[in-house]
């Protein structure tokens, strides 16, 4: 958990937090310390979210890299939520930080199982396809091949939302 205040232009930021955000400790910092702290490619979507949350348009949930002092990249998920200030006039934000490293490890390695399944199956003749059956007893197709248009004029798009164009 964290919480910010603007009248301070600082975060407090839980053990937790510090830990995941590879500080020392409960550390107070502004808003570009911890901008420094992200990829460089990352850092653009902070400062948007953060300027969003701001203006009362949204309280975005986002996703951005950390890179630790020992050179290792996390995947942190933020969620920020803005909390009426005492005083009137300064801001108060509240957050919490998920360490997601091991979701997106997991969601890369399905993306690089997709590729090769697509490459090898854009080769095969014929439809290749995977076809679930749910509990409810509706079916969908999971994957269709390139090749459906070939055989049924028909792409694999539609398909996918409509299995019965394939009977």
């Amino acid at each position: 958990r964290f919480t910010y205040d603007s009248a301070t232009d600082t975060f407090q930021w839980s053990a937790q937090a510090a830990q995941l955000l590879a500080t020392p400790s409960a550390l107070s910092s502004n808003l570009e310390q911890l901008t420094e702290r992200l990829v460089q490619e990352d850092r653009e979507i902070l400062r948007n979210a953060w300027a969003r949350l701001l203006a009362g348009v949204s309280a975005d949930d986002i996703e951005f890299r950390i890179a630790a002092p020992d050179g290792h990249l996390y995947w942190l998920r933020a969620r920020a939520e803005l909390v009426p200030a005492r005083d009137g006039e300064s801001i108060l934000a509240r957050g919490t930080l998920i360490d997601i490293t091991e979701r997106k490890r997991i969601e890369t390695a399905q993306k690089q199982s997709d590729e090769r399944v697509r490459r090898i199956t854009a080769n095969l003749p014929g439809i290749v396809f995977e076809y679930r059956l749910r509990p409810d007893g509706s079916a969908t197709f999971e994957y269709v091949s390139d090749h459906a248009f070939d055989v049924l004029e028909e792409s694999p798009a539609s398909l996918m939302r409509d299995s019965g164009l394939m009977f």
